[in-house]
């Protein structure tokens, strides 16, 4: 998979994500509401970052069809941005501010047939991904709006990496599992 990633140019260096805006309200009168625009998205590790988790299962008959199921982790996959934020602060300054979302804990499943001539994948499944979400220590907010933002944020990852997950990457997941032999059963 990393040498098919690497021929795809929207997965490898890395996908970007396109600059989007989102608003913190403010929680009282020691703070003002946060205006937040992320800037230069770039999803990367689909190369390295996804390893498959133990040997994959026995190749089993179903019918007169080969099947294999195989677990994948996904926790080596990383977005990050850089964030211009105004208003964490009473004097509303502007700031701009590294942030970093890692996946954790991520697994998915996929289950690819062959019948002979034709192998492809059958299923495809990503429980939900998880993320810890980090940024620079300039950035000064309470709890309830620190909860705000990295859910904001997370929001975003999250639907573009289930995206690009189930379109580009599943595309090259079938391309490796059509150059796989099966054994004959």
């Amino acid at each position: 998979m990393p040498a098919l990633v690497r021929r795809t140019a929207k997965l490898y260096p890395n996908a970007t994500i396109g600059e989007f805006k989102f608003t913190v309200e403010r929680t009282g009168i020691t703070n003002r509401e946060l205006k937040v625009k992320m800037k230069q998205g770039a999803i990367r590790g689909f190369d390295t970052g996804v390893h498959r988790v133990g040997d994959c299962g026995p190749v089993t008959a179903i019918g007169f069809d080969a099947s294999l199921s195989c677990t994948v982790d996904f926790s080596g996959i990383n977005a990050t941005f850089m964030a211009k934020v105004e208003g964490d602060n009473l004097l509303a300054t502007d700031k701009r501010i590294p942030i970093i979302v890692n996946v954790v804990d991520t697994v998915g499943r996929f289950e690819a047939m062959s019948s002979g001539r034709l192998t492809k994948v059958r299923t495809f499944h990503i429980d939900k991904i998880r993320f810890n979400t980090q940024y620079d220590k300039q950035l000064n907010l309470n709890a309830a709006r620190r909860s705000k933002f990295i859910e904001e944020v997370e929001k975003k990852v999250n639907h573009e990496l289930y995206t690009l997950l189930y379109n580009d990457y599943l595309q090259l997941l079938n391309e490796a599992v059509a150059a796989a032999h099966f054994p004959r059963l």
